[in-house]
């Protein structure tokens, strides 16, 4: 059994943290209120984050690929502008020919960064419909449709 005065007192440790994005994560996954992302949005941790410019979309822990997944775990709020360039740089990625004869699968959670950031829309939901579809140099075939 959980002693309910150390598990109070973890959490009002962490809702005291510095870092917005542990805030928020205790507020939603701990006690089911996560209020608002825009202290995240503004974190020092994010701001490094957007800051870096990686020259290659899959660049370990730069790329834009693994910084939309690392805003959708800190929490960074849904449908920002600002990350579109980065939602572009990966679709450009995906559906450039080269990919498909270079990549064997698509899974779910390679668009898990464009949609959980709330990045999809424009010309990004066809073009992931299109990815969902696609038939490999290879010939075999993957995705629904």
């Amino acid at each position: 059994m959980h002693n309910a005065a150390v598990t109070n007192a973890i959490v009002e440790a962490l809702l005291a943290s510095a870092e917005p994005a542990i805030r928020w994560k205790v507020r939603s996954s701990v006690l089911g209120k996560p209020g608002s992302r825009e202290d995240v949005r503004e974190s020092a941790l994010v701001r490094r984050l957007i800051a870096t410019e990686a020259p290659a979309v899959y660049a370990k822990w730069q790329g834009p690929h693994w910084v939309l997944g690392a805003l959708a775990d800190l929490g960074y709020p849904a449908g920002d502008e600002a990350l579109f360039p980065y939602r572009e740089r990966i679709l450009d990625t995906w559906l450039h020919e080269s990919y498909y004869r270079d990549v064997t699968i698509a899974t779910k959670s390679a668009a898990y960064p464009l949609l959980s950031n709330g990045a999809v829309g424009g010309r990004a939901a066809p073009r992931l419909g299109r990815l969902g579809r696609r038939e490999y140099a290879s010939g075999k075939r993957v995705g629904h449709g």
